[in-house]
């Protein structure tokens, strides 16, 4: 019981933490779109060793047509390009705002 208990703590810990950051990253995304950057920068989620699939990466980014998609949810043009950044990056640049 001990390790299932264990087991249920380790997965919630992880997937909430990388919720938080999906929540994060869809904010930075829409600071970005409201900005007018050319490169969108999108923050990498936390734990890849434990989430097999990035689903904004796997559905978007590496399927051009959907990407017409994703560019009328945030409202921007389709010729803005991306960038992956990772979590520290975005922590570090944001550090003093």
């Amino acid at each position: 019981m001990r390790r299932l208990c264990a087991a249920a703590l380790f997965w919630t810990s992880i997937y909430a933490y990388a919720y938080k950051v999906e929540r994060q990253r869809r904010a930075y995304i829409r600071e970005q779109v409201a900005r007018d950057v050319e490169t969108i920068e999108i923050i990498e989620l936390p734990y890849k060793d434990f989430i097999w699939g990035d689903r904004f990466k796997k559905k978007y980014i590496s399927n051009p047509e959907k990407t017409y998609a994703l560019a009328r949810w945030y409202g921007y043009e389709e010729s803005k390009s991306w960038k992956y950044i990772t979590l520290a990056e975005y922590y570090a640049s944001h550090s003093d705002k």
